[in-house]
């Protein structure tokens, strides 16, 4: 399977990809679904931008699928979010699968020259039960923005944790950050902490209740309105 586009396309201005290349992208594989193993790449302007595997596979109890990434990702996001995946990125993933394909656990990493990223998730079928957590380390300084916003940090350090039924679940998590700057300030260090019982996931009786701790050691606060000139 190909897809291709001309420079100034449709996915490059959907991926704000700057300069509008022209998009070049192929997943290829063979074998059954039993045993199927493909290869994928992207090129802009025809360079080899990203690669990666892709296999299917199929044991006595489940199905499995193995996921592997490398390249240069940033060339292809939005501006603001290139500086978090500069540098050449890898990306692992696994995950169980029922024989109609239903998930039924995994595991993802990924690393770039900025951040490292692990998820993990298990799910019971007989028992509607779900456990999920993460764990997302800034490597070094690295700035984000969207639109006019614009946020750098020095450190930060996120873990996530969510188990029980989609119904009723409970769910933590915890953000710690240091030299955390914007345009409205500076945050020296910052601790987040939050969680919830009996949180209700469904897509159509969302309802999450919240308990929020929130500790910072504020610097600087930028000017909001200009001092008049001085005589």
């Amino acid at each position: 399977m190909r897809a291709s586009e001309p420079a100034g396309g449709l996915i490059a201005r959907l991926l704000r990809i700057e300069a509008l290349p022209t998009i070049d992208a192929t997943l290829s594989g063979e074998g059954r679904m039993d045993s199927w193993h493909g290869h994928l790449a992207v090129a802009l302007n025809q360079h080899q931008t990203v690669t990666g595997r892709l296999d299917l596979t199929r044991d006595d109890k489940n199905r499995h699928l193995a996921l592997a990434l490398d390249g240069v990702l940033a060339e292809i996001l939005p501006p603001g979010m290139r500086d978090v995946f500069a540098g050449s990125l890898h990306v692992k993933g696994t995950a169980a699968l029922a024989e109609d394909f239903t998930p039924l656990g995994g595991r993802l990493d990924m690393t770039s020259d900025a951040v490292s990223f692990n998820a993990n998730g298990n799910f019971d079928r007989s028992s509607g039960r779900l456990s999920t957590d993460l764990e997302a380390t800034l490597l070094r300084p690295a700035h984000w923005s969207e639109g006019n916003a614009r946020i750098s940090a020095n450190a930060l350090d996120l873990t996530a944790t969510a188990s029980g039924i989609l119904s009723d679940a409970q769910w933590n998590t915890s953000l710690t950050a240091a030299g955390v700057s914007t345009a409205d300030g500076r945050l020296d260090t910052l601790s987040l902490k939050a969680g919830g019982d009996n949180a209700d996931f469904g897509a159509e009786t969302l309802n999450v209740p919240v308990t929020l701790e929130a500790t910072a050691d504020v610097g600087a606060l930028a000017a909001s309105k200009r001092l008049p000139p001085q005589s």
